[in-house]
C-alpha cells in the first residue's frame, strides 16, 4: 500500500549517493500534501506561507531520513 511505497522511497533517498537528485525527487512527490498543509497553517496562524513551506520541507526530509532506523 501507500505506506510501503513511502518506505521504499525513503530508503532510496537515504541510500542515494551524495549529490544525487533523490532528496529533490522526494520533495516533489510530497509537494501536493505539503502545499495543502502550508496553506492551512499559514492562514490559521497568520504567518508567511514561504516560512511555513520551508519549515515543512525541512521537517519532511528529517522524518523521511528516520524511516527504517
Amino acid at each position: 500500500g501507500r505506506a510501503a511505497l513511502w518506505h521504499q522511497i525513503a530508503e532510496r533517498a537515504k541510500d542515494a549517493a551524495e549529490g544525487s537528485d533523490w532528496p529533490m525527487a522526494v520533495v516533489w512527490l510530497g509537494l501536493p500534501g505539503l502545499r495543502r498543509t502550508a496553506g492551512k497553517l499559514s492562514q490559521g496562524f497568520r504567518v508567511e506561507r514561504g516560512e511555513v513551506e520551508a519549515e515543512l520541507v525541512t521537517c519532511y526530509l528529517e522524518a523521511l531520513a528516520e524511516i527504517g532506523q
